[in-house]
């Protein structure tokens, strides 16, 4: 990908066209088409300047486009059920997705699941971690909206990986 200062990314839920697109923001034209695929809303993410993700609305599987690889090539991950909500945090260090009513935080470097979380009651349909990457918004079906100290989420998994035998602890 040339070095556009500013671009924008649409996707259409049919995938009729592409799943996305990548438009110059100064002057309209389609940089990029990302076909094969359809995405589910809330899903769309960019891992810093360098790859793109999405979840499939139907299917349990992750797409992950490389901006800077040969168009058209993609990835996909199998996930442990259908992606209804995904968020990547500030730093590009964390990829935070929901299941259900499940929150699952996996370190991109590595692709190691850290930790799941529940406390929904009912499907999550929006996560958001906050400009400054210290906090993770996430909200349901069941009208619940929680704000978690993302530090301390992972910093009590990295205590309880030292304490025990490994098992992942939900934290509050």
């Amino acid at each position: 990908m040339a070095s556009y200062k500013e671009v924008v990314v649409t996707s259409d839920f049919s995938g009729q066209f592409w799943n996305c697109c990548m438009w110059d923001l100064s002057t309209g034209s389609t940089l990029r088409l990302f076909k094969n695929s359809t995405s589910a809303s809330g899903t769309v993410c960019a891992i810093g300047q360098d790859y793109l993700i999405s979840a499939e609305p139907h299917k349990p599987l992750i797409h992950v486009w490389d901006l800077h690889g040969k168009e058209g090539y993609h990835q996909h991950i199998v996930a442990p059920g259908r992606v209804s909500a995904l968020t990547i945090t500030s730093d590009g260090a964390y990829c935070i997705g929901a299941i259900a009513e499940t929150m699952l935080v996996w370190q991109i470097c590595t692709g190691e699941l850290m930790t799941k979380v529940s406390r929904h009651y009912q499907a999550i349909t929006c996560l958001r971690v906050s400009d400054s990457g210290s906090c993770l918004i996430s909200s349901g079906e069941d009208g619940l909206v929680f704000v978690w100290d993302l530090g301390r989420l992972l910093n009590s998994v990295m205590h309880s990986k030292e304490a025990d035998d490994g098992d992942r602890k939900s934290v509050v």
